[in-house]
């Protein structure tokens, strides 16, 4: 339900401002322009949250795996923060395409 309030306020946030400014706007508003600024919102907060998360589970597993002969490397992080932003910019477009 959110999401679809967010939605409908992009897009009457997009063509208000094209109606307003019609000189400095030349381009019509296309779904694809709404998509592209959703996925950019939403890979916005991940990447935000990944940036939070990262430093502080690496030390965690560091922390807890400290005894064994076991070492982590960095793209024990790298790999699954990149199936992240995948997996949400295909979610997210698949929802925007359905409403």
């Amino acid at each position: 339900m959110i999401k679809a309030f967010k939605i409908v306020g992009i897009i009457i946030t997009i063509t208000a401002s094209s109606q307003l400014y019609p000189q400095t706007v030349n381009a019509k508003v296309t779904s694809a322009h709404i998509i592209i600024h959703i996925i950019k919102e939403y890979i916005q907060l991940v990447l935000i949250a990944l940036i939070i998360v990262t430093p502080i589970l690496f030390r965690g597993v560091k922390f807890w795996l400290h005894n064994f002969p076991v070492r982590i490397s960095i793209w024990l992080f790298i790999i699954p923060i990149i199936f992240v932003i995948i997996i949400t910019i295909l979610s997210i477009a698949s929802h925007a395409f359905r409403a």
